[in-house]
């Protein structure tokens, strides 16, 4: 069972308490009953990051509680959020909203784009298009054949500043391992650290090379 099918079986649990007007023991952050939405001024930070999220995700809405989070989360240090000190309320915000499938993506996954894009887009103060553009610019070159000849490429410092391939391949591995652990109810009260916040970070750092 994947995250989004864990999902979708809490917000029933949660929505039949409603239903029967007993207290909920599950906690649904996506929970619109819970967390109605605000009548309020339009942020524009928020508005970029979900146009951008609902492309490449299969999200279909969202509750008060994800706008809550998300300034939460741009209110936070960003070398804190590269380095997965923020992954506890980047999880609360992914499971604050209502997706339609997991978009074949691991929460894994898709906190990493979140953890990305929102370095490259500089805290979704940029605009996302050339922000996409950029992102995909630099690692286009960074793939191309030219490149990889450049004597820059061989120099200590290149060398030194990328993960070889066996290092990924035991990522990778790392990662499968952590997709088979259960999903813990995410809660932005607690400050707990996240087990996969180490192999979060190397990630992360893969990616952020490839800008």
């Amino acid at each position: 069972m994947d995250w989004h099918q864990k999902q979708e079986n809490q917000i029933l649990r949660h929505a039949g308490d409603h239903r029967n007007h007993t207290r909920s023991r599950t906690h649904d952050l996506s929970c619109k009953i819970c967390y109605p939405k605000k009548e309020e001024e339009t942020d524009e930070r928020f508005q970029l990051f979900w146009d951008w999220y609902q492309e490449v995700t299969t999200v279909q809405e969202f509750s008060g509680k994800t706008k809550e989070i998300f300034k939460e989360i741009m209110s936070k240090n960003q070398e804190n959020i590269i380095e997965g000190k923020e992954n506890t309320r980047i999880n609360a915000l992914i499971y604050s909203m209502r997706y339609q499938n997991n978009s074949e993506f691991s929460i894994t996954d898709i906190r990493a784009r979140i953890m990305t894009m929102t370095a490259i887009s500089e805290k979704f103060n940029r605009d996302m298009d050339e922000a996409t553009r950029s992102y995909k610019t630099e690692s286009s070159k960074d793939n191309s054949p030219e490149k990889e000849e450049s004597p820059k490429r061989n120099s200590p410092k290149a060398e030194g500043s990328k993960i070889n391939e066996k290092e990924v391949m035991e990522i990778q591995k790392e990662l499968e391992k952590l997709e088979n652990q259960e999903i813990e109810k995410w809660d932005t009260s607690t400050g707990k650290t996240i087990d996969d916040d180490e192999m979060e970070r190397m990630r992360l750092e893969l990616e952020l090379r490839r800008i």
